[in-house]
């Protein structure tokens, strides 16, 4: 029975060291994850007080503005961030109910990022589609006949595309920046602790 104890007494440290080890990956995970939720919040509400801006800004400048080209300039940027005022509002409506906490396992943590980044490349590849619609409406205007519409809301496409782009490459670099752990091999490995020996599990 003194054997059986001793050998169950061995095996206490090795065991608290498994957990010990395992609470601290738990608060690695916890890290990158609350990390990529607070940068998700803070670029939705950028995104949101730039639409905001612009459809105040633009609402004003359609009534104020007597050169038909400027008039449809400002009236795009309205139509155009009412879709991200809209995107945004309901991103932050979101993101509360999405919040992470220490039971997202790496695999959930790994494939929140893996969405998360696809969807902020795609978009940035998107943004260039938009800055060279804009480019292309607002220089080849000859002969049209809506020359002024043409111009004024290429001008405004190119703009909302520009700030899309940067918008979007930020938040996937920020983003990439703050995931990349996540993608690192899981580490699995025994370690000597005090009187026996400890099973470790971690992020490498």
């Amino acid at each position: 029975m003194i054997k059986n104890l001793r050998t169950k007494f061995n095996l206490l440290p090795g065991i608290l060291f498994f957990i010990l080890n395992y609470s601290l990956s738990a608060q690695d995970l916890f890290s990158v994850n609350a990390e990529r939720h607070n940068l998700e919040r803070e670029g939705m509400i950028s995104l949101t007080a730039w639409a905001s801006i612009n459809i105040t800004g633009g609402t004003a400048g359609y009534f104020l503005s007597k050169n038909p080209e400027w008039k449809y300039f400002h009236e795009m940027n309205v139509f155009w961030n009412t879709v991200n005022l809209g995107l945004g509002i309901a991103a932050l409506a979101r993101l509360p109910k999405e919040k992470p906490d220490l039971s997202w396992g790496l695999e959930k943590s790994r494939k929140s990022q893996r969405k998360l980044e696809k969807i902020f490349l795609i978009n940035t590849g998107l943004d260039l589609v938009y800055m060279g619609a804009g480019l292309s409406m607002s220089l080849l205007t000859d002969g049209i006949k809506n020359r002024d519409r043409m111009k004024g809301y290429g001008n405004a496409l190119l703009l909302q595309g520009t700030y899309l782009f940067l918008f979007d490459g930020i938040e996937f670099f920020l983003h990439r920046n703050n995931g990349w752990r996540l993608f690192e091999k899981t580490e699995i490995s025994v370690r000597p602790s005090g009187l026996g020996l400890g099973l470790y599990l971690g992020l490498r």
